[in-house]
């Protein structure tokens, strides 16, 4: 399974992800730190439905 990081829009999976940030109630898969920071700076223009929050990093282990 595949998913989009909502920044550059890259097509990645699960355990390929730099980061998770959780954001109104769904998890978001970002493919760098670049994309993470902006997505946490900024996470409503990368939504499609602009769901309101806080964005929250979701550590990352071995086992995701």
């Amino acid at each position: 399974m595949f998913n989009i990081d909502p920044v550059c829009k890259k097509k990645l999976r699960r355990k390929e992800a730099y980061g998770i940030v959780k954001y109104g109630g769904t998890a978001y898969h970002l493919c760098c730190k670049a994309c993470q920071e902006e997505f946490v700076r900024n996470p409503l223009p990368h939504i499609p439905d602009g769901a309101p929050g806080t964005p929250r990093i979701t550590p990352r282990s071995g086992y995701n």
